[in-house]
């Protein structure tokens, strides 16, 4: 059984080896997927994408510097949110978000100091509201508070998911941490098992040039989900000591 498992292990690593190209990008989706990793190299893996990202960050700040501007963290963000715009969405973000959502969303998420009672916060709120009203899928009555959208939870958004919460609870995570997210990763791999198979029965009989490549599309979605999952569950377990699962909390 142990040999079997090894040689699992050793097809897996292949195969993540041709789709990431990078030794060091296989230690979180070959843990993800059940197999023994040591914790240290899982650990730096989850880590070493939001690290990339807060360099980006100080990056692009100290060459605004150099270039002698003077921007707040906000106007820097809204400057990052502006030029993505005209280079991913030059013709617009059509009608279910706006540049000034972007905004409101990157400043949420990447600006420790945003102040949730802030003007162009609470305009943004009641925008939403209108225009979900004006769909006729909430409430007509504007000062309904239930909205189901994402500004709903800005608090919790801020104080536990937010890039600031993530880094640290990342660098902070015990091996202990990291034991409570693996069992939570049994339990959805036990869904997901039951799911392909569903799947597979489903699509069987379809002719094999409207399958080809879904499995690998299909297995790149499930690695990079699971990934986030795992910083999510660490994020949050570390802030609130809620679980995202009910095996969350060590028996």
């Amino acid at each position: 059984m142990q040999s079997e498992t090894v040689l699992n292990q050793a097809a897996w690593a292949h195969k993540l080896l041709r789709m990431y190209k990078n030794i060091d990008s296989i230690h979180l989706p070959l843990w993800m997927l059940g197999y023994s990793v040591p914790l240290r190299l899982v650990k730096k893996s989850l880590e070493s994408p939001v690290e990339e990202i807060s360099r980006s960050i100080h990056d692009g700040m100290k060459r605004e510097e150099d270039l002698g501007g003077d921007l707040a963290f906000e106007d820097f963000l809204d400057q990052v949110v502006y030029e993505a715009c005209q280079t991913f969405w030059p013709g617009g973000l059509g009608a279910h978000t706006s540049q000034a959502m972007l905004r409101v969303f990157y400043n949420l998420i990447f600006n420790p100091e945003y102040d949730l009672n802030d003007e162009p916060f609470r305009r943004m709120v009641e925008a939403f509201k209108i225009r979900e009203a004006r769909r006729g899928n909430r409430s007509r009555n504007l000062n309904d508070d239930n909205t189901a959208n994402i500004f709903g939870f800005a608090t919790f958004i801020k104080e536990h998911l937010s890039f600031d919460a993530m880094t640290n609870a990342l660098r902070h995570n015990t091996d202990d941490d990291l034991r409570v997210v693996e069992r939570d990763l049994e339990v959805i791999r036990e869904i997901l098992s039951h799911l392909g198979r569903m799947f597979r029965a489903l699509f069987s009989a379809a002719p094999v040039e409207y399958t080809r490549g879904f499995a690998g599309l299909g297995l790149r979605f499930l690695l990079w989900a699971g990934c986030a999952f795992c910083r999510i569950c660490l994020c949050v377990e570390a802030g609130t000591g809620i679980g995202l699962t009910p095996t969350c909390r060590p028996c």
